[in-house]
């Protein structure tokens, strides 16, 4: 939105899923419409005619879209509900927050048991925490690869892809879990820290910095 000069306004609430038509998260309400997750959100603005549709039919796009959500996104919902410790620490503490009893009781463990499902349908469950973490790492150097000395991943300008790039990158760089060094695999590559600074500052210079 930002970068499409759009006016909005940010509110950070707990809950945030819950107002999720699909589960995907951010939610963009306007007006009366709500809008749930990056693809949804981004085709509205191609039907407002505010993004190209030619730049989601570009093949760069679609191989980078599903290096985010095919690897980076899985491997996400795997850290944070498979493996048992930063369920218990931090998943589990976090998510059931936004609830009072006794629905912080059960609706976590609910939410828990949709994720391994899912993650069973593509046979992410039966990987082990190293291999999930060289997924992330095979990620990590497509992207690195195809930035290589650009700026930002469609040449001088940023588009939708690195918006997309941006918030999976950052997260995983800036969120802290036990005994889960996944922002090691990414200071493997100069190029994507230099890009995710680069993208912080020229979007959001309120944001912790990276090396905070």
């Amino acid at each position: 939105l930002l970068m499409c000069n759009l006016k909005c306004k940010f509110e950070s609430i707990r809950n945030a899923e819950d107002l999720s038509m699909n589960g995907y998260i951010p939610v963009l309400r306007v007006e009366n419409i709500l809008l749930s997750g990056f693809d949804e959100i981004l085709l509205y603005l191609v039907r407002k005619d505010i993004v190209s549709f030619q730049n989601l039919k570009n093949l760069d796009y679609l191989f980078l879209h599903s290096l985010v959500h095919g690897i980076l996104r899985k491997a996400e919902l795997y850290i944070c509900w498979v493996m048992e410790e930063v369920f218990q620490q931090v998943t589990l503490v976090r998510f059931s927050a936004a609830y009072s009893w006794p629905a912080k009781m059960t609706l976590p463990y609910e939410k828990r048991k949709e994720v391994l499902e899912l993650l069973k349908c593509h046979r992410w469950l039966e990987k082990s925490p190293d291999e999930v973490f060289d997924e992330v790492e095979y990620a990590c150097e497509c992207l690195s690869t195809k930035l290589g000395a650009h700026q930002y991943f469609s040449g001088n300008n940023p588009t939708e892809i690195d918006a997309l790039i941006f918030g999976h990158l950052y997260t995983l760089l800036t969120t802290s879990l036990p005994n889960v060094a996944i922002g090691d695999i990414l200071k493997k590559f100069p190029n994507l820290l230099q890009f995710c600074e680069d993208f912080e500052k020229l979007y959001f210079p309120l944001l912790p910095m990276l090396n905070a």
